[in-house]
């Protein structure tokens, strides 16, 4: 039996309503790149904590600072009720200030290693090992060299380095360390062409490689990245546009590296550029419309990047960017509630990304946590990008569930605009 075209509209209105008066989501996007939803907050507000995706789905986050100074205290994130438990503290209270600041094995479970021990620039050879399964943590073996300010990275094969960093005031370091997690034994690799710390920006490859974008060295902000093959034990230096400085880096579906904003230590900047790893050439693409530093950027799909945070000096942003690839041209993506800056951030399994524990803003430890249901994710209805476009409206695209769920009672028109829109063009499209 095939309904009328408007007693399908009718039924489907019905069960918008339905979905929407039993859910608990804080946000609702009308846009095909995704949408945020304001989740759980930590138990404890923090900057730039460790995080993993362990291998049950749910998430490991740990350490970092808050006013109180570095932490020992580690949380997990559980995707089915959205909230974070508290789980067993580290041995040692560790500043993180370098992305994503540990290690997952293929067991689950995870390492981390170096970062501050206490307030003063002093770095540790300490390390340590998350228990997944107990939720405990134990010692490991001791870096070679006490640092902070380093990136930790995972290897093929049960492998992780330890890369730059500093081993004191003004000491920048160009050592690098492998862990071999079979041995428990930490064993020196290839230097660094550039000693580099703090404010590098770093990717484990899909190709086992990995890449340190930017950073510190003692010759101001750098301009250049470099990228290590475990198999030759060697690092390959590339110059870079631009100063790379807070920037925001991803891979792409295709093996190459998006990077985009910076700080030079007086100006923000626009500009990014994408690098060819067969090449070891930097590309400058089309900038940003507007500059911002400390920015985070996920891929969706195969060819749009979401670019989210940032500030430019004067204000955090709250609108994300949205990068086109393969159109080389940006557009506004989904707004968040509030601005931050550096988050934390991991991808679901589900291709979902969940970000936490960032700067909201004059260096403020953050307890919100924000989940991007990703549009591209094929798991999700295929429906094309669409807005507003009464002049009421302006440039408002989104509309929040917020402002008219139950609790709230706000039953006017006006208020449940977004789902009868929703609801019409869907309908229209999949008709």
């Amino acid at each position: 039996m095939r309904f009328s075209y408007l007693t399908r509209l009718a039924i489907f209105i019905i069960l918008i309503c339905i979905f929407f008066f039993k859910s608990s989501s804080a946000t609702l996007a009308v846009d095909s790149n995704g949408y945020w939803e304001k989740i759980g907050p930590l138990n404890t507000p923090r900057i730039s904590s460790g995080i993993a995706l362990l291998n049950n789905g749910k998430v490991l986050i740990t350490g970092s600072y808050n006013s109180l100074g570095p932490l020992n205290s580690a949380e997990i994130y559980n995707p089915s009720t959205k909230t974070w438990s508290t789980t067993g503290s580290m041995i040692t209270p560790r500043q993180i200030q370098t992305g994503p600041g540990v290690a997952k094995f293929s067991d689950g479970n995870v390492l981390i290693a170096g970062h501050h021990i206490n307030s003063q620039l002093i770095g540790s050879p300490l390390a340590e090992i998350y228990d997944a399964s107990l939720g405990t943590w134990s010692s490991a073996a001791n870096l070679n060299k006490p640092r902070f300010h380093a990136t930790l990275l995972p290897l093929p094969n049960d492998r992780a380095i330890l890369a730059g960093g500093s081993t004191g005031t003004s000491a920048w370091s160009n050592i690098a360390e492998i862990y071999d997690y079979k041995t428990k034994t930490w064993t020196r690799t290839g230097d660094l062409k550039i000693a580099r710390q703090q404010n590098l920006y770093s990717l484990a490859l899909k190709n086992g490689k990995v890449i340190l974008v930017g950073g510190d060295s003692s010759f101001g902000p750098q301009n250049t990245s470099e990228v290590y093959d475990p198999s030759t034990g060697q690092w390959v230096l590339s110059t870079m546009p631009f100063i790379s400085n807070y920037s925001a880096i991803t891979e792409l579906d295709d093996g190459k590296v998006f990077a985009a904003g910076s700080y030079t230590g007086s100006t923000v900047l626009s500009n990014a550029a994408i690098y060819d790893p067969k090449t070891n050439i930097w590309s400058q693409i089309t900038p940003m419309p507007e500059a911002r530093a400390g920015a985070t950027a996920v891929l969706l799909g195969d060819k749009n990047i979401l670019l989210v945070g940032g500030n430019d000096g004067a204000q955090y942003f709250k609108h994300s960017l949205i990068y086109n690839a393969q159109s080389n041209s940006w557009s506004t993506g989904p707004s968040l509630p509030t601005g931050f800056n550096g988050a934390a951030f991991v991808k679901l399994q589900n291709g979902d990304y969940l970000f936490t524990a960032a700067d909201e803003g004059n260096a403020k430890p953050g307890s919100s946590t924000y989940l991007f249901t990703n549009g591209n994710n094929s798991t999700y209805l295929n429906v094309p990008y669409f807005g507003q476009n009464d002049e009421l409206w302006g440039t408002q695209e989104y509309d929040s569930a917020s402002e008219w769920k139950p609790a709230v009672k706000n039953t006017s028109i006006g208020a449940w605009g977004c789902a009868l829109t929703s609801a019409v063009m869907i309908l229209k499209y999949h008709k």
